[in-house]
């Protein structure tokens, strides 16, 4: 029976490590969307017809746009990091090492 339990608990561990490496890439796939989406509006702003400072906050806007894209890329990098530090170190319940390790099982 502890063996069932201990197939368990490491096929949850991995189920977990998964969901984390898929969270990140869909996380990516949804980033370079957005962006797309912002360059292709930018593109198709016209400003022929708008004062300077329209065009001069329009420009603003867009620049804080892509800076927030930017900062977004690194805080995608810092969550692949920690789910591979995670895995790898056993954060996950049920993999061994770290803080989620199961304790060894006893009989009664």
């Amino acid at each position: 029976m502890n063996i069932l339990k201990t197939i368990k608990k490491k096929a949850k561990a991995y189920m977990d490590a998964v969901t984390a490496i898929i969270t990140v890439v869909i996380a990516s796939i949804l980033l370079a969307i957005g962006l797309y989406v912002v360059a292709v509006f930018q593109g198709t702003l016209n400003t022929s017809s708008l004062s300077s400072t329209a065009v001069t906050s329009i420009g603003s806007v867009f620049s804080t746009t892509y800076s927030a894209f930017n900062l977004l890329v690194i805080v995608l990098i810092v969550l692949a990091a920690v789910a591979i530090i995670s895995a790898v170190f056993g954060l996950f319940p049920g993999m061994g090492g770290g803080r989620g390790a199961a304790a060894p099982a006893t009989e009664v």
